[in-house]
């Protein structure tokens, strides 16, 4: 009896695991219930036989895991030293989806005339539409530098005119995001855009000073964190690479990580001023390709974020934590910020 519940203990690790996997449509959550539930209602009916139990949980789980990955159909699957990729077609709500690993890093819609539209972490509605609509009404937008590329999923905010660039670590995504089979948003776009492969701190500071009006740091998915895209040097950079009134945009959204923290941080270090919002969705958003965010809006002064601090679910970014620093870094101190 002792044995028994310190044996299951990992068990019940990997079935959290999977729940927070459970990511953002309904429908998507039924399916993952109708594939690890009946496993999951046998093992239950196995609990006065400790060894009967941990076997099926096991095979519930193998079983459901290789039926929850096959659902959809798989478009591509491509390797590279950075992880591994899959499109998937989601036929039933009419997406491609672009996963690495199991965190989902893009999604478009497949109607030929629905793939402009702003979906996925991106919606009109969530904080990035919010802050390119003020920015766009406020200031001249046109030169605009995003760190990370996915799908290519912020060109459906491009406008004529503008100039993009685009920095990817990975030239297996920047493939991908290149092939109209699998995403369009860059091919669609009525803007002109550049991909620079190489690492995106690196790539930037060889830019112009003064160069971008906007400049968005969308690089951090849950199961790895750039830190040195968050330090104190780092947001050096990017305030040198930046226009008098530019601003610069951080994706935090993360499953295990409170990132809020360290961006404020580092911002506040070197004399900037930040604000942040939480996008939550509902079950017809999750439906739609709606996905809850995180964002920060980075600036300059307090006054370049007046607008924000006066918006009811923008929030200042607490300064209480360390600066994390090209020295010193500690992502344990953000994932207990997390819990």
């Amino acid at each position: 009896d002792v044995i028994f519940p310190a044996a299951a203990a990992p068990l019940v690790v990997v079935l959290a695991r999977l729940a927070a996997h459970l990511e953002w449509a309904p429908s998507a959550l039924a399916t993952r219930g109708l594939t690890f539930g009946p496993g999951l209602f046998l093992a239950v009916l196995m609990w006065p036989w400790p060894r009967r139990f941990i076997t099926t949980i096991a095979a519930g789980l193998a079983a459901g895991t290789v039926a929850s990955a096959t659902a959809g159909q798989t478009l591509v699957v491509m390797r590279s030293f950075y992880g591994v990729h899959r499109v998937q077609d989601d036929d039933a709500r009419q997406f491609h989806m672009l996963f690495d690993g199991s965190t989902i890093h893009g999604i478009q819609r497949v109607a030929a005339d629905r793939r402009r539209d702003c979906v996925g972490y991106y919606s009109p509605g969530g904080p990035v539409g919010e802050a390119y609509a003020m920015l766009r009404r406020e200031v001249r937008l046109r030169s605009i530098a995003v760190l990370g590329l996915g799908a290519g999923s912020l060109a459906c905010y491009a406008e004529p005119g503008d100039r993009w660039t685009f920095f990817e670590i990975d030239p297996a995504v920047a493939t991908l995001a290149r092939t109209p089979a699998y995403f369009t948003y860059l091919s669609d776009s009525p803007a002109p855009s550049d991909v620079v492969i190489g690492d995106a701190r690196l790539s930037l500071a060889s830019q112009p000073n003064a160069a971008y009006d906007l400049i968005v740091v969308d690089v951090f998915s849950s199961d790895a964190i750039p830190v040195h895209l968050l330090t104190s040097e780092a947001f050096k950079v990017y305030l040198d690479r930046l226009a008098p009134r530019g601003r610069i945009l951080f994706h935090t959204s993360n499953l295990y990580f409170n990132l809020r923290a360290p961006v404020g941080a580092s911002a506040y270090s070197v004399g900037l001023s930040a604000v942040a919002r939480r996008h939550d969705v509902d079950s017809d958003l999750a439906e739609r390709g709606v996905f809850p965010s995180e964002w920060i809006l980075v600036a300059r002064t307090p006054e370049d974020l007046a607008f924000f601090v006066d918006a009811p679910e923008w929030r200042k970014v607490d300064a209480a934590f360390p600066p994390w620093t090209d020295d010193h870094s500690s992502l344990l101190s953000a994932l207990t910020l997390r819990r």
